[in-house]
């Protein structure tokens, strides 16, 4: 019975996960990476990680918060998990998380004497999840750093079909006005 539940989520996932586009009457799931907005936060004139909470002058007694559409998403440092950094993302019907102000450790993998390790690295806040497949046009969420200091978001995300077969994804983003390269920036405070 737990195997016939667990195949019927792992299912329901990949139904939710990617999009659907119909090519000469068949139906095909396409699969795109989620997005977050991420956020390095370091000491200007350090360079300390301010969201490390091993650092004597980190803001995590702060109450940092996102407010997007009418709600406010309240970080809980607690809460953090590791996310492992890599070169490349394998998709394969990833779920888009639900919409949330997470902490992460950031990690990559290190080969030593035949064993793969961690290798912590720092940080990462990060407001998301948002898949394109949900078409987000115009979007603006402002984090409150808890501090009396403030920045405003804003973005897009979303595919335009250059034919059934070749979608493109969209992606533009802009930190207070300016428009940027990367949907994870690093700010000096």
């Amino acid at each position: 019975m737990k195997r016939l539940l667990t195949i019927g989520l792992l299912a329901a996932c990949c139904l939710f996960a990617g999009c659907d586009k119909e090519e000469n009457g068949e139906d095909l799931i396409w699969d795109f990476v989620p997005f977050s907005v991420g956020f390095y936060v370091q000491d200007a004139a350090t360079g300390a990680d301010l969201l490390d909470p091993a650092s004597p002058s980190n803001i995590l007694g702060q109450p940092i918060a996102v407010t997007y559409a009418g709600n406010r998403y309240e970080l809980d440092p607690s809460q953090a998990t590791d996310f492992y950094q890599h070169k490349s993302v394998l998709t394969r019907a990833l779920p888009t998380m639900p919409l949330d102000l997470r902490l992460h450790h950031s990690y990559s993998l290190k080969e030593e004497n035949g064993e793969m390790k961690k290798v912590y690295q720092n940080y990462r806040l990060d407001f998301g999840e948002f898949t394109p497949c949900s078409d987000w046009h115009n979007q603006e969420f402002t984090i409150d750093w808890g501090d009396g200091s403030s920045n405003t978001v804003r973005f897009d995300c979303y595919i335009v079909w250059k034919s059934n077969t070749d979608p493109n994804v969209l992606h533009p983003i802009w930190f207070d006005g300016k428009q940027q390269t990367e949907w994870t920036m690093t700010l000096l405070k």
